[in-house]
């Protein structure tokens, strides 16, 4: 199977963030982003909405609850996405934030001529699935597991992936991954950025979960 890295992201839920300051001139200025990213497509800085697109596949998107820093490089190794340090960067320079929650997420697809016989015949008992009216057309999954202190979310959805190589089908499943890991101690902004710190880990841990839950280890 030929798996595709669609996109890495981390989410850092607060109560109020500062919208209206996110724009290329302070995100270069407080040494968050380098001086010599340029942007594309159009700068929006509202009280209620504000992003920042870059020309190498970073962005900043946020609103009063939400900063999402995304990159949709498909190109690099997980390991080697600045979305983590960026994160640090950002809560270091706005250390006054009431930050209460931070995701790690990544998002992968998978290329298959059928992707709904694949997860039908994987997760459903074919004895079950004749009990149903009608034949199923679309399947859509969602696991959620304890791991310590951190929640996983893993979804898993049949679906096309545009855009891509004429020569390569682009039907296939679409895998959505969400490390969620509520701020709790008395010094969030410490306990934020060492869970940041994880974020190397995180790589390796979903990788290995997804060889497991997809095809036994050997995908």
């Amino acid at each position: 199977m030929k798996i595709e890295n669609i996109s890495t992201s981390i989410v850092l839920l607060a109560k109020n963030h500062h919208v209206m300051g996110l724009h290329p001139s302070f995100l270069s200025n407080e040494n968050i982003v380098p001086f010599d990213w340029g942007t594309t497509g159009e700068i929006i800085c509202t009280p209620a909405f504000s992003t920042v697109n870059y020309k190498n596949n970073y962005s900043f998107n946020i609103d009063n609850n939400k900063l999402q820093i995304i990159n949709k490089d498909i190109t690099l190794f997980l390991e080697d996405s600045k979305v983590a340090d960026l994160a640090i960067k950002y809560i270091n320079r706005l250390d006054y934030i009431n930050y209460y929650a931070i995701g790690i997420n990544f998002t992968f697809f998978i290329y298959l001529e059928n992707p709904e016989k694949f997860l039908i015949e994987k997760f459903f008992n074919l004895n079950m699935l004749e009990k149903f009216p009608k034949k199923l057309k679309k399947v859509e999954l969602k696991f959620t597991c304890k791991l310590d202190s951190t929640i996983l979310n893993l979804n898993l959805k049949s679906g096309l992936l545009e855009n891509r190589n004429e020569d390569i089908t682009g039907k296939g499943i679409f895998i959505d991954t969400n490390y969620h890991y509520d701020l709790k101690s008395k010094n969030r902004i410490e306990d934020s950025k060492e869970y940041l710190l994880t974020y190397n880990e995180k790589c390796i841990h979903i990788r290995e979960t997804i060889n497991k839950v997809i095809n036994n280890g050997k995908l």
